[in-house]
Protein backbone atom coordinates (compact mmCIF):
# COMPACT_ATOMS: atom_id res chain seq x y z
CA UNK A 1 0.00 0.00 0.00
CA UNK A 2 1.06 3.37 -1.21
CA UNK A 3 0.58 7.03 -0.04
CA UNK A 4 -0.72 8.85 -3.71
CA UNK A 5 -0.63 12.57 -3.52
CA UNK A 6 -2.45 14.44 -6.34
CA UNK A 7 -3.37 17.92 -7.62
CA UNK A 8 -6.49 18.44 -9.65
CA UNK A 9 -8.40 15.48 -8.73
CA UNK A 10 -12.18 17.45 -8.70
CA UNK A 11 -12.29 15.86 -12.44
CA UNK A 12 -11.12 13.78 -15.51
CA UNK A 13 -8.58 12.18 -15.38
CA UNK A 14 -7.26 13.60 -11.59
CA UNK A 15 -10.49 12.04 -10.13
CA UNK A 16 -10.38 9.01 -12.39
CA UNK A 17 -6.93 8.41 -10.87
CA UNK A 18 -7.90 8.98 -7.33
CA UNK A 19 -11.25 6.54 -7.85
CA UNK A 20 -8.71 3.43 -8.95
CA UNK A 21 -5.73 4.13 -6.09
CA UNK A 22 -8.31 3.72 -4.02
CA UNK A 23 -10.25 0.55 -5.31
CA UNK A 24 -6.30 -0.79 -5.42
CA UNK A 25 -6.13 -0.21 -1.62
CA UNK A 26 -3.96 2.77 -1.58
CA UNK A 27 -4.24 6.07 0.28
CA UNK A 28 -4.69 9.35 -1.48
CA UNK A 29 -4.42 12.74 -0.60
CA UNK A 30 -6.05 15.23 -3.18
CA UNK A 31 -6.16 18.44 -3.84
CA UNK A 32 -8.35 21.05 -5.92
CA UNK A 33 -9.70 24.43 -6.37
CA UNK A 34 -13.66 23.66 -6.28
CA UNK A 35 -14.70 22.14 -2.43
CA UNK A 36 -17.90 21.22 -3.56
CA UNK A 37 -16.31 18.50 -5.86
CA UNK A 38 -14.18 17.44 -3.50
CA UNK A 39 -17.09 16.58 -0.82
CA UNK A 40 -18.60 14.62 -3.60
CA UNK A 41 -15.48 12.36 -4.09
CA UNK A 42 -15.28 12.07 -0.94
CA UNK A 43 -18.77 11.02 -0.69
CA UNK A 44 -18.60 8.35 -3.22
CA UNK A 45 -15.38 6.93 -2.10
CA UNK A 46 -16.79 6.33 1.53
CA UNK A 47 -13.59 5.64 2.26
CA UNK A 48 -11.00 6.45 5.00
CA UNK A 49 -8.09 6.08 2.46
CA UNK A 50 -9.32 9.38 0.47
CA UNK A 51 -8.30 12.77 2.02
CA UNK A 52 -8.28 16.20 0.39
CA UNK A 53 -7.39 20.00 0.71
CA UNK A 54 -9.17 22.90 -0.99
CA UNK A 55 -6.41 23.76 -2.94
CA UNK A 56 -4.96 26.28 -5.32
CA UNK A 57 -1.72 25.38 -6.76
CA UNK A 58 -1.23 28.65 -7.77
CA UNK A 59 -1.57 29.96 -4.25
CA UNK A 60 1.81 29.10 -2.13
CA UNK A 61 -0.07 30.16 1.19
CA UNK A 62 -2.58 27.41 0.26
CA UNK A 63 -0.17 25.11 -0.77
CA UNK A 64 1.41 25.79 2.93
CA UNK A 65 -1.71 25.33 4.29
CA UNK A 66 -2.21 22.03 2.36
CA UNK A 67 1.18 20.87 3.52
CA UNK A 68 0.52 21.99 7.06
CA UNK A 69 -2.79 19.87 7.04
CA UNK A 70 -1.00 16.43 5.82
CA UNK A 71 1.71 17.00 8.57
CA UNK A 72 -0.89 16.75 11.32
CA UNK A 73 -2.45 13.51 9.48
CA UNK A 74 1.02 11.82 9.76
CA UNK A 75 0.36 12.00 5.87
CA UNK A 76 3.87 11.70 3.85
CA UNK A 77 3.45 10.64 0.09
CA UNK A 78 5.68 7.65 -2.03
CA UNK A 79 4.45 8.85 -4.98
CA UNK A 80 3.26 12.61 -6.32
CA UNK A 81 1.04 13.14 -9.25
CA UNK A 82 1.44 16.72 -10.75
CA UNK A 83 -2.13 16.58 -12.67
CA UNK A 84 -3.78 19.90 -12.21
CA UNK A 85 -4.03 22.03 -15.05
CA UNK A 86 -6.22 24.79 -17.18
CA UNK A 87 -6.28 26.50 -20.43
CA UNK A 88 -8.21 30.08 -19.88
CA UNK A 89 -6.92 30.86 -23.80
CA UNK A 90 -10.13 32.14 -25.85
CA UNK A 91 -8.45 30.29 -28.78
CA UNK A 92 -9.36 33.23 -31.23
CA UNK A 93 -6.40 35.92 -33.05
CA UNK A 94 -5.81 37.89 -29.65
CA UNK A 95 -2.83 37.46 -27.76
CA UNK A 96 -2.88 37.81 -23.54
CA UNK A 97 -0.29 38.09 -21.40
CA UNK A 98 -2.80 37.70 -18.38
CA UNK A 99 -4.10 34.30 -19.88
CA UNK A 100 -0.51 33.06 -20.48
CA UNK A 101 0.67 34.06 -17.26
CA UNK A 102 -2.39 32.35 -15.12
CA UNK A 103 -1.53 29.15 -17.51
CA UNK A 104 2.11 28.81 -16.17
CA UNK A 105 1.49 29.92 -12.93
CA UNK A 106 -0.85 26.91 -12.23
CA UNK A 107 0.25 24.15 -14.98
CA UNK A 108 4.51 24.79 -14.62
CA UNK A 109 5.02 26.36 -11.71
CA UNK A 110 2.27 25.06 -9.92
CA UNK A 111 3.58 21.73 -10.33
CA UNK A 112 7.46 22.93 -9.03
CA UNK A 113 6.18 24.04 -6.36
CA UNK A 114 5.37 20.23 -5.11
CA UNK A 115 8.11 19.66 -6.16
CA UNK A 116 9.99 21.91 -3.78
CA UNK A 117 7.66 21.00 -1.04
CA UNK A 118 8.54 16.97 -1.36
CA UNK A 119 11.97 16.77 -2.70
CA UNK A 120 13.84 17.18 0.84
CA UNK A 121 11.72 14.27 2.12
CA UNK A 122 12.09 11.79 -0.75
CA UNK A 123 15.76 12.49 -0.61
CA UNK A 124 16.07 12.10 3.13
CA UNK A 125 14.64 8.48 2.36
CA UNK A 126 16.25 8.07 -0.75
CA UNK A 127 12.92 7.30 -2.70
CA UNK A 128 10.11 8.67 -3.81
CA UNK A 129 8.23 9.25 -7.59
CA UNK A 130 7.41 12.75 -8.73
CA UNK A 131 4.90 12.47 -12.17
CA UNK A 132 4.20 15.11 -14.06
CA UNK A 133 0.60 15.10 -16.46
CA UNK A 134 2.07 16.99 -19.52
CA UNK A 135 0.71 16.46 -23.01
CA UNK A 136 1.49 15.66 -26.56
CA UNK A 137 1.35 19.57 -27.01
CA UNK A 138 4.78 19.82 -25.42
CA UNK A 139 6.14 18.37 -28.63
CA UNK A 140 4.60 21.15 -30.52
CA UNK A 141 2.75 24.52 -30.30
CA UNK A 142 0.16 25.25 -32.40
CA UNK A 143 -2.12 28.57 -32.99
CA UNK A 144 -4.44 27.46 -30.64
CA UNK A 145 -2.94 27.71 -27.23
CA UNK A 146 0.11 29.62 -27.08
CA UNK A 147 0.69 29.45 -23.05
CA UNK A 148 -0.63 26.03 -22.93
CA UNK A 149 1.91 24.55 -25.11
CA UNK A 150 4.40 26.40 -23.83
CA UNK A 151 3.11 25.36 -19.80
CA UNK A 152 3.55 21.75 -20.71
CA UNK A 153 6.83 21.78 -22.95
CA UNK A 154 8.45 23.72 -19.66
CA UNK A 155 7.50 20.77 -17.94
CA UNK A 156 8.66 18.22 -19.69
CA UNK A 157 11.88 20.00 -20.52
CA UNK A 158 12.05 20.31 -16.41
CA UNK A 159 11.33 16.55 -15.74
CA UNK A 160 13.91 15.47 -18.43
CA UNK A 161 16.76 17.59 -16.71
CA UNK A 162 15.31 16.35 -13.20
CA UNK A 163 15.56 13.08 -14.12
CA UNK A 164 19.14 13.82 -14.84
CA UNK A 165 20.27 15.52 -11.63
CA UNK A 166 18.49 13.27 -9.33
CA UNK A 167 19.41 9.33 -11.28
CA UNK A 168 21.39 8.24 -8.64
CA UNK A 169 19.56 9.21 -5.48
CA UNK A 170 16.47 7.02 -5.66
CA UNK A 171 13.88 9.16 -6.90
CA UNK A 172 12.12 8.74 -10.50
CA UNK A 173 10.45 11.00 -12.35
CA UNK A 174 8.10 9.92 -14.97
CA UNK A 175 6.35 12.44 -17.49
CA UNK A 176 3.31 11.12 -19.29
CA UNK A 177 2.26 12.94 -22.30
CA UNK A 178 -1.36 12.60 -22.64
CA UNK A 179 -3.58 13.16 -26.03
CA UNK A 180 -7.27 14.22 -25.99
CA UNK A 181 -9.30 13.28 -23.52
CA UNK A 182 -13.05 12.60 -23.45
CA UNK A 183 -13.45 15.30 -20.45
CA UNK A 184 -12.84 18.85 -19.26
CA UNK A 185 -10.64 20.54 -22.39
CA UNK A 186 -10.65 17.49 -24.88
CA UNK A 187 -14.56 17.14 -24.44
CA UNK A 188 -15.13 19.11 -27.54
CA UNK A 189 -12.30 17.29 -29.69
CA UNK A 190 -12.97 15.47 -32.86
CA UNK A 191 -9.84 13.68 -32.70
CA UNK A 192 -10.01 9.70 -33.63
CA UNK A 193 -7.99 8.79 -30.60
CA UNK A 194 -9.67 10.24 -28.28
CA UNK A 195 -10.20 7.76 -25.11
CA UNK A 196 -11.87 8.13 -21.90
CA UNK A 197 -10.45 8.84 -18.41
CA UNK A 198 -10.53 5.78 -17.03
CA UNK A 199 -8.75 4.12 -19.39
CA UNK A 200 -6.09 7.48 -19.49
CA UNK A 201 -6.09 6.42 -15.41
CA UNK A 202 -5.71 3.13 -15.82
CA UNK A 203 -2.78 3.34 -18.60
CA UNK A 204 -0.94 6.06 -16.21
CA UNK A 205 -1.11 4.09 -13.06
CA UNK A 206 0.49 0.98 -15.23
CA UNK A 207 3.42 3.74 -16.67
CA UNK A 208 3.81 4.79 -12.86
CA UNK A 209 3.93 1.78 -11.37
CA UNK A 210 6.87 0.43 -13.90
CA UNK A 211 8.75 3.49 -13.46
CA UNK A 212 9.19 4.17 -16.60
CA UNK A 213 10.81 7.68 -17.54
CA UNK A 214 8.48 8.56 -20.47
CA UNK A 215 5.18 7.17 -21.64
CA UNK A 216 2.58 9.17 -24.53
CA UNK A 217 -0.85 7.96 -24.11
CA UNK A 218 -2.17 7.04 -26.76
CA UNK A 219 1.09 6.25 -28.50
CA UNK A 220 -0.57 7.13 -32.26
CA UNK A 221 -1.03 10.42 -32.01
CA UNK A 222 2.64 11.10 -30.82
CA UNK A 223 3.79 9.38 -33.70
CA UNK A 224 1.92 11.51 -36.36
CA UNK A 225 3.50 14.12 -34.83
CA UNK A 226 6.91 13.58 -35.37
CA UNK A 227 5.98 12.54 -38.87
CA UNK A 228 3.67 16.41 -39.20
CA UNK A 229 7.31 18.11 -38.84
CA UNK A 230 7.42 17.90 -42.02
CA UNK A 231 4.73 20.53 -42.13
CA UNK A 232 4.94 24.09 -41.83
CA UNK A 233 3.95 25.39 -38.97
CA UNK A 234 0.91 27.45 -40.27
CA UNK A 235 -0.46 24.85 -42.10
CA UNK A 236 0.23 22.21 -38.81
CA UNK A 237 -1.93 24.94 -36.84
CA UNK A 238 -4.25 24.75 -39.85
CA UNK A 239 -4.71 21.15 -39.13
CA UNK A 240 -4.82 21.21 -35.20
CA UNK A 241 -7.97 24.14 -36.17
CA UNK A 242 -9.83 21.68 -37.93
CA UNK A 243 -9.44 18.16 -35.04
CA UNK A 244 -10.05 21.13 -32.34
CA UNK A 245 -7.51 18.84 -30.06
CA UNK A 246 -7.41 20.41 -26.61
CA UNK A 247 -5.00 17.96 -25.10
Amino acid sequence: MSNIFITGVSSGVGRQLTKQYVADGHKVWGVARRKLELQKLSEELEEDSFHYSVCDVSNEIEIEKTKSEMDSNNFNPDIVILNAGINPESNNNSFSLIEIEEVMQTNYLGALRWIQIFIPFFLEKKQGQFVAISSLNAYRGDSRWIGYSASKSALSRSFESLRGRYADKGLFFTTIHLGAIDTGMGANSSSPFKISPSKAAKKIIKTISSKKPCKSIPIIPRILIGFFRIFTDRLFSKMMNTYRDHK
